[in-house]
């Protein structure tokens, strides 16, 4: 639970802080712009490679309200079960707290963001095996320090406006969230204020708590160890094999099977879900799965785990585990979508084709003048 929150909170977090400022008005820097149309400072053409572009996209107030009403209708009403007829009053307050923030970190925003972008890109075109912390972290502890108070007063900004709208068993709730948010706060705010003092970690990921992840039990063993071994005991016990039910019941559903067809597409399931059985019992299999799913697992618990070239014969080697079930699911699904005739095909399709239109996404488009003039074809 704290951990799926706190992932939560943390992208919340990040995305925030980089879009809150993103970049400068258009209007102010076409004002200010050196080499503006008719400038007396303007430089000539050949200079354009040596400075950057000034205009950029901008938070908008109707941006804002987007992202807003995401959040809102996702978490508060999602998580928080915010009576929907107030989410219209819930997502104008978030996002007049937005705008708030983005104009307090207006300027210093934009800068970090592109800064953080041509660290990434040049990363990438390095091969993107570098370790961007140790490149950049000063300089990003140096620029995110500063914004972290706008920050802390936004999110308790909108608290304060949306929580008198919640059930009160959900503001305990939500309460309970944000204690952990604001641990979050503090743990990144240090990490920040580190980095921005030139002490970084190899491969360190600011946002993740490593004192939690180095607290060992009674047994000497890490909470890391004890979620990797779940998440690789559900990899060999809960396949996709675990959806094929499901699929049965949604073909059957979306062609209209008849009592005789769902009697097939059962049938049909059963044997597959025997076939699979196979290589479940073999233990030598089992173990397999088990281990290189464990030993994934645990490498991303490690600073720059996610670069580490054991990850990519990791993935490799588990694609060619599951092949042979790969291919039963292929033939399972083939043999399921030959159920229906071809009447049930075409009056599922004329379905589809009234879903489509109803939200404008019609498929039967007269072909533009003038590609048939040109004789185009559709594709």
């Amino acid at each position: 639970m704290r951990g799926r929150v706190m992932g939560r909170c943390w992208t919340a977090t990040w995305a925030l802080a980089v879009v809150a400022g993103c970049v400068a008005p258009i209007a102010a820097a076409e004002a200010e712009r050196p080499g503006g149309p008719g400038s007396p400072g303007a430089r000539p053409q050949d200079d354009l490679t040596a400075r950057p572009t000034e205009a950029g996209i901008r938070m908008t107030p109707g941006l804002a309200r987007a992202i807003a009403r995401s959040v809102a209708k996702a978490d508060l009403v999602g998580r928080y079960g915010l009576d929907e007829s107030k989410l219209d009053e819930a997502a104008e307050s978030m996002a007049r707290r937005i705008m708030a923030a983005c104009h307090e970190l207006d300027g210093p925003g934009q800068e970090l963001l592109e800064r953080f972008i041509e660290e990434q890109v040049r990363n990438e075109a390095e091969g993107g095996g570098g370790d961007i912390a140790q490149r950049f972290g000063r300089e990003l502890g140096q620029r995110v320090v500063p914004m972290i108070p706008t920050i802390r007063n936004m999110v308790r900004g909108i608290t304060r406006d949306v929580r008198p709208m919640l059930p009160m068993k959900s503001q305990l709730k939500m309460a309970a969230d944000l204690a952990l948010l604001e641990t979050g706060f503090n743990g990144f705010e240090e990490n920040m204020q580190r980095w921005s003092r030139g002490e970084i970690r190899a491969f360190e990921n600011p946002f993740e708590d490593h004192s939690r992840q180095s607290k060992l039990d009674e047994r000497g063993r890490s909470q890391a160890l004890k979620s990797a071994r779940q998440s690789a005991e559900q990899a060999v016990g809960q396949g996709t094999w675990s959806r094929w039910k499901r699929y049965v019941e949604e073909a059957a559903k979306f062609y209209n099977f008849d009592s005789s067809q769902v009697a097939t597409a059962q049938s049909i399931l059963q044997e597959y879900l025997e076939r699979v059985q196979t290589s479940l019992r073999d233990e030598t299999w089992r173990q397999r799965v088990y281990d290189n799913r464990l030993w994934l697992r645990m490498m991303w618990t490690l600073p720059g785990g996610w670069q580490n070239p054991l990850r990519a014969y990791l993935e490799g080697e588990y694609v060619e585990m599951v092949d042979p079930i790969m291919v039963l699911e292929r033939q399972f699904k083939e043999r399921i979508d030959d159920i229906p005739t071809l009447v049930q095909r075409e009056a599922a399709a004329q379905h589809m084709e009234r879903i489509l239109a109803e939200k404008g996404l019609g498929l039967e488009e007269p072909l533009p003048q003038s590609q048939a003039s040109e004789g185009g074809t559709r594709p």
